[in-house]
């Protein structure tokens, strides 16, 4: 009786056991077929597969003009245009053959195509072109660089180039360069330099009262000791004002020991003409030497010579032939494009031009001369760098100047006759050691995570603010604009401000903060902007991208990844549960 009543306990126990068995399998059934269909999640697995490709305009740091690509390829953008320092994406695009082609500017040349990120380019620069065979997941940076054409040389531009005498930037005759770029030989005139026809001095100016008059002819200036001209009350003037070479500072003879050199004939010498070279008829041993003959070149003006330069070289004043030039039948010596630069705080460098072969000396002083005095310094207190080489290109160094004063100089070149520079000056102030540089700012701008989803919170980005120079930043402020969509989690606003003081050299100030994105920000990449600027520097700034994606649901459901999780956790619950009661089941 007892084993009759169990029996008929368990029946209707049985019965529901076995219907909520038929809902589990029911519920199970349900969802495999759903994963069948295929309407299950889709992870992010195949955006992976996706690539991206960078094209970069590289000018050099010159402002340009926008550059126009024509860009190829299963995704890619039918044109775009780039201005130096510009760059243009185009991600999450699918591998395959792309083509980037940029179209030739005006005045501006293609010079490089270099790419990173695909082993497999080809670069044609002839066509300004690169073929990108791009592979799922690969990233494709590829830059441009161009640079400003160099016109070919022409006459007129101003350069003195190859086949040319001169260039004045001109193609105008009468002005001393014709259009041909030929040196035109100008007609003489007082204060040309050069002695003329009718002339009977020639300075090169038309200033009285210098020992050549305004017209060219010669000024009765008044005796002076160190003129080179025996004078009356004069025992001699040697035409210096200096001690222990024979004739005084005051041109009163002095005691000397006789020597071989001094242009005194003096016992045991058969001559002396005041040097120590040979050849010149008297020996350095001031003995008679046999006088040679005569000849164009050995710097005597001989019987049919009208000059002797010691030389055979036509266009330095006196020919091959030992005939005058200039005057109209030559070029006439011209010095340019004078210029003073530092040495050291005491030393300086001046250069100049010449348009012929012609000697160097400066001449130089600390007050100004705004008129000439005689030779050989007209006026100036000093004088450097007496260098006989005729060159075209000067350059004389003078030495143990004043730190922090200012010199007045001109420089002298000397073909046939010497001619003067302009007067100027130069203010060694500019040669003093600097004080330190300056400060560098630098900034960077990181995000931690790549991508997010929409209504994600506390997104971490850091900022960090540097000092790279050798100066202190003053009072360094940091300034972080959001997009829309973003907000900082701390307060809900889209601008924040920083105060970070003053950022000594080789310092660096790091900020930290969170961000929060909106629930219906919309899928993209979020470009964030921070700037860092101080007293006594302009703004640099940094940008952070962050890519929203949008959440992945079922299809025709509406669960998205994290409730999907749920549910097949539940259904795992639940088949597992139904498993151990069907095994209670079938033992009872």
């Amino acid at each position: 009786m007892n084993e009759q009543i169990n029996v008929n306990f368990l029946k209707p126990y049985k019965r529901q056991k076995m219907s909520n068995l038929i809902h589990i399998f029911v519920l199970a059934m349900l969802i495999f077929n759903m994963s069948t269909l295929g309407v299950f999640f889709v992870t992010d697995a195949a955006q992976a597969c996706h690539g991206y490709i960078t094209i970069i305009k590289d000018t050099g740091g010159v402002t340009s003009p926008d550059f126009n690509f024509i860009a190829t390829g299963p995704e890619a953008p039918d044109s775009f245009s780039l201005a130096g320092g510009e760059n243009e994406s185009f991600g999450r695009i699918q591998g395959g053959t792309y083509t980037v082609t940029e179209t030739e500017a005006n005045g501006w040349d293609l010079i490089d195509i270099s790419c990173t990120g695909d082993s497999n380019k080809v670069v044609d620069l002839g066509s300004n072109k690169v073929t990108i065979n791009l592979d799922n997941g690969e990233n494709v940076v590829c830059t441009f660089v161009n640079e400003i054409e160099v016109p070919d040389p022409f006459c007129g531009d101003g350069h003195v180039d190859a086949g040319e005498q001169c260039d004045d930037g001109n193609n105008d005759n009468g002005d001393g360069c014709d259009e041909n770029c030929e040196t035109e030989v100008p007609d003489p005139f007082c204060g040309d330099g050069n002695l003329d026809n009718g002339e009977e001095c020639d300075d090169g100016n038309n200033q009285d009262g210098d020992g050549c008059s305004a017209i060219c002819e010669l000024e009765n200036a008044e005796p002076y000791c160190g003129d080179g001209n025996l004078d009356n009350g004069e025992e001699c003037d040697d035409g210096n004002n200096q001690d222990g070479d024979g004739c005084s500072a005051i041109c009163e003879l002095e005691n000397a020991e006789p020597y071989c050199g001094d242009g005194n004939l003096d016992n045991g010498e058969e001559c002396d003409d005041g040097n120590n070279t040979n050849g010149d008829g008297c020996s350095a041993a001031c003995q008679t030497e046999e006088t040679p003959d005569p000849y164009c070149g050995d710097g005597h003006v001989d019987a049919g010579e009208q000059c002797d330069d010691g030389n055979n070289i036509s266009g330095d004043g006196c020919s091959a032939t030992c005939k005058n030039e200039g005057g109209g039948g030559g070029t006439p010596l011209k010095i340019m494009d004078e210029a003073a630069s530092c040495l050291s705080e005491e030393d300086i460098v001046i250069t100049w031009r010449t348009n012929k072969p012609a000697t160097s000396r400066v001449i130089y002083d600390t007050v100004a001369h705004n008129d000439y005095g005689t030779p050989p310094n007209y006026g100036y207190a000093f004088s450097a760098g007496e260098d006989s080489n005729k060159v075209t290109s000067h350059s004389v160094a003078i030495t143990g100047l004043i730190p922090e004063a200012v010199y007045y100089f001109k420089v002298i070149s000397k073909a046939s006759p010497e001619i003067l520079g302009l007067a100027l000056s130069f203010n060694t102030s500019v040669c003093c050691a600097s004080e330190p540089g300056e400060p560098v700012l630098e900034i960077t701008k990181t995000v931690k995570q790549e991508f997010a989803n929409a209504g994600e919170e506390n997104v971490e980005y850091t900022i960090t603010v540097s000092n790279t120079g050798d100066e202190t930043a003053i009072n360094v402020i940091t300034v972080d604009n959001l997009p829309d969509g973003l907000t900082y989690s701390e307060n809900g606003s889209i601008s924040r401000t920083w105060d970070l003081g003053d950022i000594e050299p080789d310092e660096k100030k790091i900020i930290k903060y969170l961000v929060n994105v909106d629930v219906l920000a919309e899928a993209k990449v979020y470009e964030n902007t921070a700037q860092a600027s101080a007293d006594n520097h302009n703004s640099v700034s940094a940008i952070a991208d962050l890519e929203v994606r949008e959440v992945i649901v079922l299809a025709e459901t509406g669960f998205d990844v994290h409730e999907l999780i749920l549910l097949l956790f539940a259904v795992m619950t639940c088949l597992g549960a139904a498993m151990v009661l069907k095994k209670s089941v079938y033992q009872a």
